[in-house]
């Protein structure tokens, strides 16, 4: 549902049975002289900006003689998290260049909403990330034995339009005698 705060957008082709219409610069989109029958409308998935997702999906309306039909369709912009896990020998939070990357540590968005693992660079990406607060930690039954997270282990962030990707996550691990 559209809501006051919500921005619109131009452009956006919006397919009704084969028929194309193209929002304006106040998100309206138009078809025109349609005889009565049964229609499916929904996006020209091509046409929407690569960070952007659908909420709507495909409509099927039922159109009757003289008869007007508004249908709010709706998408969410999408961002990414990314960042690191890695055994910080010297405890400073940070990855210095002697350290060691950590592969295959799980890494969860949102209490399990997702779940990665990282590369033999110690690297992890979430993509798709809605906008809004998050959380990420690290699956403690997949860290190596004898190793524990430096600092929170529970890392909370913030994505805006403004800000739609968050890189350089850090998980500092040391060994447990610390």
């Amino acid at each position: 549902r559209f809501d006051e705060e919500d921005k619109t957008l131009a452009g956006i082709k919006i397919l009704l049975d084969g028929r194309i219409a193209t929002s304006n610069e106040d998100g309206d989109y138009v078809f025109t002289n349609l005889p009565p029958g049964i229609y499916r409308v929904y996006f020209h998935l091509p046409s929407l900006p690569a960070n952007y997702t659908p909420i709507t999906g495909e409509q099927l309306i039922r159109l009757r003689e003289q008869e007007n039909f508004f249908i709010d369709f709706a998408v969410t912009v999408n961002g990414s998290v990314s960042g690191m896990v890695f055994i910080d020998t010297n405890a400073n939070g940070l990855f210095d260049k002697n350290e060691k990357p950590l592969s295959w540590v799980g890494v969860i968005i949102d209490d399990g909403r997702q779940k990665v693992f990282t590369d033999n660079n110690g690297e992890f990406y979430f993509e798709g990330v809605s906008l809004g607060a998050h959380t990420v930690t690290l699956d403690p039954q997949s860290l190596p034995t004898g190793l524990t997270i430096v600092g929170h282990e529970v890392k909370t962030l913030f994505l805006t339009e403004e800000e739609l990707d968050f890189p350089d996550l850090q998980f500092p691990l040391v060994t447990e005698e610390r």
